[in-house]
């Protein structure tokens, strides 16, 4: 009759340690997961500091922006006014699962990273290679301009650059409903 009773009693004892332990370590490594998050946000926003900034939770993108590629985004703001939009895009090029993360700061693209790609390495993963720094800095105000400038180092290219153009002119244009521009 006794190892019946400390049969269930261990195993309360068992489950609150357990319990604890994991409470413990996601109490620890909970901030450090928390400044890796904001260090990438950081460089994808090209910006030294997020000091006065407050970081809103990501949103699902709409019509007609999710035709075009972008999956969600997630806005910036300092002083209660747009700082930058982070943007999340999946789309397709030559292949399906072309992903990439893109910063848009002060009616300027700063920083794309390519996520996943199933682009032929020899033709548009070339130009993904390229991609990121043909992008920075690269005015928003006029999209003739910038497409054709992602346009013309595509020879052999256009799937995977016309799916990118489409997702950067939706990203800009959703930046510029935010910004009421």
């Amino acid at each position: 009759m006794r190892k019946l009773f400390t049969t269930p009693v261990m195993l309360v004892l068992l489950t609150v340690l357990s319990f604890s332990s994991l409470f413990a370590l996601h109490t620890f490594t909970e901030p450090i997961l928390i400044n890796r998050e904001n260090q990438l946000f950081l460089t994808i926003l090209d910006t030294p500091t997020f000091a006065g900034v407050t970081i809103e939770s990501p949103q699902q993108a709409t019509s007609p922006y999710v035709q075009d590629g972008v999956v969600r985004y997630q806005r910036f703001l300092k002083d209660d006014v747009l700082f930058g939009i982070i943007y999340t895009i999946d789309t397709t090029g030559y292949n399906s699962g072309l992903q990439f993360t893109l910063g848009i700061r002060d009616d300027a693209f700063r920083t794309l990273i390519v996520d996943n790609t199933n682009e032929t390495p020899d033709y548009g993963g070339t130009y993904l290679n390229l991609l990121p720094s043909l992008v920075q800095g690269v005015s928003i105000a006029d999209e003739a301009t910038f497409s054709a400038l992602f346009l013309a180092q595509t020879t052999g290219r256009t799937d995977t650059s016309g799916a990118v153009v489409k997702a950067l002119i939706a990203s800009s244009r959703h930046y510029k409903a935010e910004t009421n521009r």
